[in-house]
């Protein structure tokens, strides 16, 4: 809900616009996983399954996030992933 209002804005967005709800968004990450261990204790291994997922993203993406320079081969062969993507 607030990413909402910035879904209608036309105009170039930076992440700095989105960074006041970064706290809720981790809140609503913790809670989910807190209530998927709750009602769902035997598949606790698809969670280390999706934290391991976001943590690869995480150091796959890490170079171009932070700013480090990186060829843009790798960009091209790893980051992109659908063809609407280049900037």
């Amino acid at each position: 809900a607030l990413y909402l209002p910035y879904a209608f804005i036309s105009r170039l967005m930076f992440i700095y616009h989105y960074y006041y709800a970064v706290p809720f968004l981790i809140l609503a990450i913790v809670y989910g996983i807190k209530d998927f261990l709750n009602y769902y204790p035997k598949y606790s291994i698809l969670l280390w399954i999706y934290l391991m997922v976001v943590a690869g993203l995480f150091l796959l993406f890490y170079p171009v996030l932070s700013g480090y320079e990186v060829p843009k081969s790798y960009v091209d062969n790893y980051l992109i992933w659908f063809p609407n993507w280049w900037l």
